[in-house]
């Protein structure tokens, strides 16, 4: 006969889904405690300033001038050097070509044209389309800076509108 061994086997504590659930527990109350940070400390950047203008009339693109400053559609911010700021325009457009009819929409900052950024279509036909474009950049002088859209169409015939605009500019501290 045999003889059973009078030692009984380790119990190692824990089991396996004990362990997991002490650990899930302790991670989730780490997450918990990052997210109160968030809130109660302010972000090291600050509150961004946000300017808006809304326009929800026709602005008609007259074809005569090569450059048509949608004067509506302009907004004066003031930046500190080092600043991020991201300027967003969008609108609806209809265009209405005699024949083919290049129209063109931008932003101007203080005089200047950001080229990389800008609304461009060239058709033959009637059609209604949405339009959006972004830009962001670091403010290299501190102040007060004057934005506007301009647009420009190479057909003075045209029936062709913006409307229903929004422009945002956000400047981040």
């Amino acid at each position: 006969m045999a003889k059973k061994s009078g030692k009984r086997k380790s119990d190692k504590g824990f089991s396996t889904g004990t362990t997991l659930g002490a650990l899930a527990l302790i991670i989730s109350i780490g997450a918990l405690g990052l997210g109160l940070y968030q809130f109660i400390l302010p972000a090291g950047s600050g509150n961004p300033q946000i300017f808006i203008v809304s326009y929800d009339n026709i602005i008609f693109l007259d074809g005569i001038s090569y450059v048509e400053y949608l004067h509506p559609l302009n907004i004066t911010y003031t930046t500190k050097v080092g600043d991020r700021v991201e300027l967003e325009f969008s609108c609806r457009l209809y265009v209405d070509p005699i024949g083919y009819t290049t129209l063109t929409v931008a932003f101007v900052n203080n005089g200047s044209m950001f080229p990389s950024s800008k609304i461009y279509l060239y058709t033959d036909s009637n059609f209604m389309t949405s339009g959006y474009m972004r830009h962001t950049f670091e403010a290299t002088t501190a102040g007060e800076n004057h934005l506007v859209i301009y647009a420009t169409i190479d057909d003075e015939g045209t029936n062709s509108y913006i409307r229903d605009s929004l422009l945002t500019v956000t400047v981040y501290r």
